[in-house]
């Protein structure tokens, strides 16, 4: 396992939307590497954004790549990962082309990898969600190293897949709630757990909470956070309108959880065996993935109009 800088550059950028990094060798395109926009960060309007990535070349050889965007440049370092064919390695270290394109440069073949230009506007929940995919790729890419235990990892990995649903939806809902006043008042009106809930200031005392803070102690006590029928009924009052629930992703996703359920309740007896080829897991994982950046977008949008940034 490598983890050396082969690669480091600054571009000058007065984007205001990111754009991409496009990384060839010999005319051929390796990888689109998305810029994020410079404003969102956390919780607060930044001026310097930090994005993660990772890809890899026809070899198999992995990279991972940092990016810090802002109102005056864009920088990058890419580090080696692992390496299966040296050559390719050393080819690619020495004449790679990388090249910065905005997104507001008004070119017609503008194109990213992670969908349209808006679609680089996201919360920081989405953010720490695709890096915990990257972890979960990374095992399943080395699971067979492990014949004796490898089906027990790939029920694991079935279970974290769910698992990364769930603290998404949760962190993203509570954390809004919490942090916007407005969002707090349209729960308690909304939510049925919360509309319904009797509460005496007596209580309040007892329990040493604002009732913010009771609040979101309620929705955590009563929600299941990868009950995504609930979750998005949810998500629809808080952020007007906004669901995954025609999506076709939903489906697959609501398919997933049950065998996360058979999974974690049964060891998974009742499940088939080809749930557990390759192919399957990895489908399962581009499914949920893009589930939560679909969702993402639309919520990114309500968050901006909102003035509450993640």
């Amino acid at each position: 396992m490598y983890s050396n800088v082969i690669r480091t550059n600054t571009f000058n950028s007065s984007s205001i939307e990111g754009g991409l990094l496009e990384i060839k060798l010999d005319g051929e395109l390796i990888a689109q590497i998305d810029v994020p926009s410079p404003f969102l960060e956390d919780n607060y309007h930044d001026t310097i954004n930090e994005s993660h990535d990772w890809f890899s070349d026809d070899y198999e050889n992995s990279y991972s790549i940092s990016i810090w965007s802002s109102l005056g440049d864009v920088s990058y370092e890419i580090k080696v990962e692992d390496i299966e064919d040296q050559k390719a390695y050393c080819d690619f270290r020495d004449n790679a082309i990388i090249d910065f394109i905005p997104a507001d440069s008004g070119e017609k073949n503008f194109k990213s990898n992670q969908g349209p230009i808006n679609d680089t506007i996201q919360t920081y929940f989405y953010k720490e969600t695709t890096e915990n995919f990257k972890v979960i790729r990374l095992l399943f890419k080395h699971a067979n190293l492990y014949p004796d235990c490898l089906l027990l990892i790939k029920k694991t990995i079935i279970v974290n897949i769910v698992t990364q649903v769930e603290k998404y939806f949760s962190t993203l809902i509570l954390t809004s709630i919490d942090t916007n006043d407005d969002l707090f008042t349209v729960a308690l009106k909304n939510i049925e757990e919360l509309s319904k809930h009797k509460i005496t200031l007596k209580a309040f005392v007892e329990h040493k909470m604002t009732p913010k803070q009771y609040a979101i102690q309620i929705l955590k006590d009563n929600i299941s956070f990868h009950n995504i029928n609930k979750v998005n009924q949810i998500i629809k009052v808080l952020f007007d309108g906004v669901s995954n629930l025609n999506e076709p992703e939903h489906t697959e996703l609501l398919k997933i959880i049950g065998y996360r359920h058979e999974i974690v309740h049964m060891d998974g007896m009742n499940i088939e065996e080809d749930i557990y080829l390759d192919d399957s897991i990895l489908k399962f994982i581009e499914i949920v993935e893009s589930y939560i950046k679909k969702i993402d977008n639309k919520i990114t949008k309500k968050l901006i109009e909102y003035n509450n940034i993640f």
